[in-house]
């Protein structure tokens, strides 16, 4: 059985660290969907409420995984510390729970026995609409002892892609996954390197990943892209498939073609009054080949017969950006800003008297003044500011560089725009060439398969004969019937 690659496999290994706020308890917590005390910052993280968990399992000396991790949490004492690792592994869709979980339960017990560290393992199920069934795989990043101590940092797997770690556990994945495939047989594959390294895989496009606090503009041009990656994997299937039953049409047809063979007619008798049709094979000349005189054919060359995308330059991305970005910001501030100098104005045409001031001074309606002044320090700031912040965004959207920019921005686009749709332009217009063969074939192949195929023996019945002396007629006696006892 032929396998196929499975080109959803993609798993991803990161690191969680103070340095980003990051913590491994509520980490933990999040993963298993559970609620979990923090000691370090005395927070409780609850995401009892979080939907998608499947299992949560530990491997190592921890069965409880508040007590991991906030023991791990305990065994670091810089405040930029990495306390976390995590190993994201696509599941297939087409195991059960019962079987991604036994995977998953002997790869974390290799982690284990490789590096020395405590693993914990939460197993996710997507929505109905995806099928991207995963394993939330972390571990510490120091070695465990069975009596639970925080050991060494585990400094192989931070020089990963120095050392070639990262490679060689993405291999072990690949081995031990592929192995369970074999065993539940699946017909696909994984594999650990690059896709273009596989035959027949060069030209794959592979999708990008959405990052999760990316600008709206950039989710929304990766979205794209991914959208248009999973198009061409459809319309690229799609004619493969054509192309297979257009080989199968082909061998058919060939096949009705071999049978179809010219015979001669030959009588052969069997008994009086009586014989048989036999079909021989009769060697016919063939038709004499009349030359075609040679005509050269000229093919217009042309380079780029087809408008191709642009790219788009990451400083004209930026400028985009910082337009739009200013544009926004600057919608804001001119709604803001009347509304604060109308307020300083009141506080400005209302102050206290002197006498409450004086008052103030001896402690009578202190507070009274203390919070104008306050009222009216915080009004003027943020005019101030608001105004600055004006002033700078005009200057960046009135930029004539950046104006230039976002031009250019715009051209390119529109020219994308324009190629995309005229690529599903002419792959339409493939798709319905591909389809209009593919029936004529089906036409031919059915007009093949109707014709009556002609038999070696054809019996004639000698009531049709005529009574005259029939030419092949054997000569003798006259047969008589028996005469009867």
């Amino acid at each position: 059985m032929s396998k196929s690659l499975a080109t959803w496999f993609n798993p991803r290994l990161g690191i969680k660290s103070r340095a980003k706020g990051a913590s491994a308890v509520a980490s933990s917590a999040y993963r298993a969907c559970v609620s979990l005390h923090d000691e370090r910052v005395g927070k409780t993280h609850d995401y009892t409420k979080k939907r998608g968990h499947v299992e949560t399992f530990t491997v190592g000396p921890y069965s409880d995984i508040s007590k991991l991790w906030n023991a791990a949490e305990k065994s670091e004492t810089r405040k930029n510390s990495s306390v976390m690792r995590e190993l994201i592994i696509p599941l297939p869709d087409e195991w059960d729970d019962k079987q991604r979980s036994k995977f998953c339960r002997e790869f974390s017990e290799y982690l284990r026995d490789a590096y020395g560290v405590a693993v914990q393992a939460s197993l996710h199920r997507p929505n109905a609409q995806s099928k991207n069934q995963h394993v939330h795989i972390v571990f510490t990043t120091r070695v465990v002892n069975d009596a639970g101590e925080f050991l060494a940092k585990t400094r192989i797997l931070d020089e990963g892609m120095k050392n070639g770690e990262i490679k060689r556990l993405r291999e072990k994945i690949c081995e031990m996954m592929n192995r369970h495939a074999e065993e539940y047989g699946n017909d696909w594959y994984v594999y650990a390197g690059k896709f273009s390294e596989i035959e027949g895989m060069e030209d794959h496009v592979a999708t990008k990943h959405v990052p999760r606090f990316a600008p709206a503009e950039v989710i929304e041009a990766i979205q794209e892209h991914n959208a248009t990656v999973i198009e061409y994997r459809k319309a690229k299937e799609e004619s493969k498939q054509l192309e297979l039953k257009r080989e199968q049409l082909e061998k058919a047809i060939a096949a009705e073609e071999e049978k179809k063979k010219p015979y001669l007619d030959i009588e052969v008798p069997v008994a009086q009054g009586s014989f048989f049709h036999l079909a021989t094979p009769k060697v016919v000349a063939p038709a004499p080949i009349v030359p075609i005189a040679a005509t050269p054919i000229i093919i217009p060359v042309e380079l780029n017969p087809f408008p191709q995308r642009k790219p788009i330059p990451i400083k004209i991305q930026k400028a985009q950006r910082d337009m739009k970005d200013s544009q926004g910001k600057l919608e804001k501030i001119e709604g803001q800003l009347p509304k604060w100098r109308k307020h300083l104005d009141n506080l400005e045409e209302n102050p206290p008297s002197k006498l409450a001031r004086w008052s103030a001074k001896f402690g009578f309606g202190k507070e009274a003044i203390d919070e104008y002044d306050g009222e009216i320090s915080k009004a003027r700031e943020n005019v101030r500011r608001l105004e600055d912040g004006r002033k700078h965004h005009h200057g960046v959207i009135s930029n004539p560089e950046r104006v230039a920019a976002c031009k250019t921005f715009a051209e390119i686009t529109q020219h994308n725009e324009n190629v995309r749709k005229q690529e599903w332009e002419r792959h339409a217009v493939k798709m319905a060439k591909d389809h209009a063969a593919e029936q004529e074939w089906i036409e031919k192949m059915r007009q093949f398969q109707n014709k009556p195929t002609p038999v070696d023996f054809i019996q004639v019945s000698p009531s049709t004969l005529p009574e005259m002396e029939h030419p092949y007629q054997i000569s003798g006696p006259k047969w008589e019937p028996p005469t009867p006892w």
